[in-house]
């Protein structure tokens, strides 16, 4: 069940990328093995930047400051093999909250359309920030207690999200646009 799920949500970024979802030429490692994922093609652009990216941007300090608490070190997420995503984790030491850091690689000449597809998918309410310089777009879930922040430098789109935050959404704004854009 889990590996449908990883596939399906594989699925849906890759088509919001503009990548294809078949399986490179040749693979029919799924087909023979049915427990093994299918690979996906990877541009080599793509793969080269996904290797630079390091979506623990922040120090335990500046996360700590920004949403007054007191977090660790992030720690990256493993990727979902062939995903242009990087993800990191910040614990807040008592264990009652934690900011994820998501950095989604999107192709450079369609950008801003992948952007736009993957941002009109968001759960919950959300609201562009006026003014923004990076287009940000303020997305509130309090009902599941955790909001994000959505902006985006070059093809980069992060997102930060504040999860099992209980102070409201005007609060949580507050303390995420308090971070640093990296």
């Amino acid at each position: 069940m889990h590996k449908a799920i990883s596939a399906a949500l594989l699925l849906v970024v890759l088509a919001a990328c503009g990548q294809s979802a078949a399986p490179a030429a040749g693979d029919n490692s799924s087909a023979s093995n049915p427990g093994v994922a299918p690979t996906f093609p990877v541009e080599l652009s793509q793969a080269s930047a996904l290797e630079t990216i390091d979506a623990c941007v922040f120090t335990p300090a500046e996360v700590s400051a920004a949403l007054t608490g007191s977090y660790a070190a992030g720690i990256p997420v493993a990727p979902i093999p062939g995903a242009p995503r990087r993800d990191c984790t910040y614990d807040e030491q008592s264990g009652m909250g934690q900011l994820r850091v998501n950095v989604t690689w999107l192709e450079p000449s369609s950008a801003a359309t992948s952007r736009a597809m993957m941002l009109n998918m968001l759960a919950g309410g959300s609201a562009p920030m006026a003014g923004d310089p990076d287009g940000a777009i303020f997305q509130d879930q309090t009902d599941l207690g955790t909001y994000a922040l959505h902006y985006s430098r070059g093809n980069l789109l992060y997102e930060v999200r504040l999860m099992a935050f209980r102070g409201g959404a005007a609060a949580a704004r507050e303390k995420l646009l308090r971070l640093r854009r990296p």
